[in-house]
């Protein structure tokens, strides 16, 4: 958040300290220095709201072993990720609260689990499924929102939004299916907007508001 760290996932996980160079050097504006880097498969790195800490999905080798999971580690090149829970990952399937005491992950059978960032406890889980609806895919996109309320998710099926409220677990409303999986979801700093992106190249930009206006109206 304060923009002197950046951090990424993919063939293991990396972050750099980003000092800014004097004026007299010239060049790049920026020097990186590794923090650190561990190895392994990462994916989904979300870092807490204020920085303290970062969490991700992935999988490492621990005595030889592969372990795979939800991970929490700090940002002090010293810290060593800890594995929060053995489960497979796909892709956007985990969050962190907007208060940064809560962290989420999404299994296979589209249910969101919730734990506390401190104690690393279990707080609760719901599944994102109505009844009558079965899973169909192996997308588990989530997205919480930038307030910590809602929660946007991938659909049974894929191709939809549902949006839930997050304390609840309770479905609020449905965006309608389009054609293109959905790859992605971002909300809009206000709250107000989300972005969906697919597999077929579209991005589609939702008005929430105006969707819960006229829903309210009905």
């Amino acid at each position: 958040p304060d923009g002197k760290i950046l951090v990424a996932a993919e063939a293991g996980l990396r972050a750099w300290e980003l000092i800014p160079q004097s004026d007299g050097a010239g060049g790049a504006p920026f020097q990186a220095r590794l923090l650190f880097q561990e190895p392994g498969h990462a994916r989904n790195v979300r870092i807490e709201p204020k920085g303290g800490w970062l969490g991700y999905e992935g999988s490492i080798h621990v005595a030889g072993q592969a372990r795979g999971g939800t991970f929490i580690r700090g940002l002090d090149p010293s810290a060593t990720a800890e594995l929060v829970d053995s489960h497979s990952s796909a892709v956007q399937s985990f969050g962190i609260g907007a208060d940064g005491r809560t962290f989420m992950h999404m299994t296979m059978d589209r249910a969101l689990h919730l734990y506390d960032s401190q104690t690393r406890a279990s707080v609760r889980s719901f599944s994102i499924l109505a009844p009558g609806e079965a899973s169909s895919n192996y997308l588990l996109n989530f997205s919480v929102s930038p307030d910590g309320s809602k929660v946007a998710v991938a659909n049974h099926n894929g191709r939809g939004v549902n949006i839930h409220d997050l304390a609840s677990g309770r479905r609020l409303y449905s965006l309608p299916d389009d054609p293109g999986s959905v790859w992605w979801l971002a909300w809009h700093p206000d709250g107000r907007h989300l972005a969906v992106a697919r597999g077929d190249g579209d991005i589609s930009l939702w008005n929430l508001a105006e969707v819960e206006a006229v829903l309210k109206s009905r």
